[in-house]
């Protein structure tokens, strides 16, 4: 399966796994992933939906962790019985005054006019926000203040936690334009090319290390513009 770039190349999608919901029991830890086959002509992935998403078990046996699949539905674990809509209920339900639960934080950056956020969701919630991803860009797109809070609603009532990002410091990243960029790319809200160098924000703190490691450096926002950086 191959995905266009920005620019009009092509960028293959990798396999992989992301964690959605994760806790210990003794010394068992079980998660919750979304997984990306790579498949050529998946759509699911192609569109960031994924398969699953899944339950997996972890446990460490002579100093090696031993995995276990064991599938969409949780049973047996202090009485849990959790698909992905039957957990993420019960945490909202749960939830006391006072109360902390962890939620997965989304950056949402304000680029000149709009509101740009990337992050991987399960169907249902793909196709409740379905009608604000740009599916050029690859990225979920809230064009003025009154989308905005509705979007920052409905995350907040399913379980995340959106921050909004005016200040790009921190977040952006530049890499040579010879240099290979697709892995950049993909977890990247907006980039733009400036003289030798493509200029990149990244969806997180997390993926700016990310970029790091593959070459990239971190760059200044002094004299550019949010605007510039939208496509």
């Amino acid at each position: 399966m191959q995905l266009k770039l920005f620019e009009g190349g092509e960028e293959p999608v990798r396999p992989g796994k992301v964690v959605i919901k994760s806790f210990s029991i003794a010394s068992v830890t079980y998660q919750l992933k979304k997984v990306f086959c790579g498949k050529p002509g998946c759509t699911r992935c192609a569109l960031g939906i994924g398969h699953g998403p899944y339950w997996y078990s972890y446990r460490k046996e002579n100093k090696k962790t031993i995995s276990k699949y064991i599938g969409k539905v949780l049973k047996g674990i202090s009485g849990k019985n959790a698909t992905l809509q039957k957990f993420d209920v019960k945490v909202e339900r749960t939830e006391k005054p006072g109360e902390k639960i962890e939620r997965i934080k989304i950056n949402i950056f304000k680029l000149g006019e709009i509101y740009c956020f990337k992050h991987f969701f399960d169907k249902e919630i793909f196709e409740e926000l379905s009608k604000c991803y740009n599916h050029k860009k690859y990225r979920f797109e809230l064009k003025n203040t009154e989308e905005l809070d509705k979007g920052l609603r409905y995350l907040k009532h399913k379980g995340f936690e959106p921050v909004l990002i005016e200040d790009l410091s921190g977040y952006m990243v530049k890499l040579d334009i010879y240099r290979k960029y697709a892995d950049i790319l993909k977890k990247a809200v907006g980039w733009r090319i400036k003289g030798k160098d493509r200029i990149f924000i990244m969806k997180d703190l997390a993926s700016v290390a990310e970029a790091i490691e593959k070459g990239a450096k971190k760059v200044s926002t002094v004299g550019i513009m949010p605007s510039q950086l939208v496509m």
